[in-house]
């Protein structure tokens, strides 16, 4: 019985794991195609002073706030360069995405 009991336990972790690895690679592509990386970098490190890291931010805060681009709720600053909202800029880039991108 203990056996089956790890046996079970075995293949579920590694479903799961393989699941999230999955997401993982899914969203790493969508960051690299969608256009967040000309912004956010490779590593949602900020590499343009005015842009918000994105890096070590949680899952929630993130879809929360793509979300709210994506809607309308939120609104960014203007960009000094031209005097536009970002929220132009990234209500743009988020309507590449889909509803099943932003799960």
């Amino acid at each position: 019985m203990r056996k089956l009991l790890l046996s079970t336990a075995l293949a579920v972790f590694s479903l799961t794991s393989s699941a999230m690895a999955d997401d993982v690679a899914d969203g790493e592509k969508l960051y690299k195609t969608k256009t967040c990386v000309a912004c956010h970098g490779p590593r949602g490190q900020r590499p343009i002073q005015t842009y918000p890291a994105i890096a070590g931010q949680t899952e929630r805060y993130l879809l929360t706030q793509m979300n709210d681009i994506k809607s309308g709720k939120r609104i960014a600053a203007k960009d000094p360069a031209t005097g536009h909202p970002y929220t132009e800029g990234m209500q743009a880039v988020m309507h590449l995405l889909n509803a099943d991108d932003l799960k």
